[in-house]
């Protein structure tokens, strides 16, 4: 009987242990809100309060295809700053081409920034390169093709001090939604 209620109790201590540490099993802030479906402009709704100042990913729709890890050649439609530089990314590095589409909002103003959606031709990135800026770095890794991921990056994971003016201060928090279309 004892060995029954030990058994029995673990979880209850483990559950118990995760609500008493301070952001274990928690989200550290406010999380906008995204609707729409995958392969769709997203509709970001920002909370009231203050950003977290930890980044956060959340899959919002999970997918089922190929994951993506640094060194994968990506490729996605993207509107505005080109990380790449001028140079021209060309498909000679070995890894999965990926195709996203995604949305950039600044959560000061609710402004969308970025998007892929308002335009309409693929450009790519290697992703662990540091050719994109690194909350995407460090948010698209691990994660499978089909997902369509929110992504709240604290200004040092996206543009840094300098920002991208004149939308993109640097003490912005950035939300991204990223649909990752498919790894090829």
């Amino acid at each position: 009987m004892m060995t029954v209620l030990r058994r029995l109790a673990w979880p209850a201590v483990l559950l118990l242990a995760a609500v008493a540490v301070p952001g274990c099993g928690s989200v550290p802030g406010p999380v906008p809100g995204v609707a729409g479906g995958f392969g769709t402009d997203p509709v970001i709704t920002i909370p009231n309060g203050k950003p977290s100042p930890d980044m956060i990913v959340k899959t919002v729709i999970p997918g089922r295809g190929p994951v993506i890890d640094a060194g994968d050649y990506v490729l996605f439609n993207v509107q505005g700053k080109v990380w790449a530089g001028d140079r021209e990314v060309v498909d000679s590095y070995t890894g999965q081409t990926v195709v996203v589409q995604y949305t950039g909002v600044v959560w000061r103003t609710g402004k969308t920034f970025d998007s892929s959606w308002a335009r309409g031709f693929p450009e790519s990135f290697l992703l662990g390169a540091g050719q994109v800026i690194p909350g995407w770095e460090r948010g698209l890794a691990g994660v499978p093709a089909g997902s369509r991921v929110l992504l709240v990056l604290p200004p040092a994971l996206g543009y840094g001090q300098a920002g991208d003016p004149p939308d993109v201060d640097g003490h912005d928090t950035l939300i991204f939604v990223v649909d990752i279309l498919a790894a090829l």
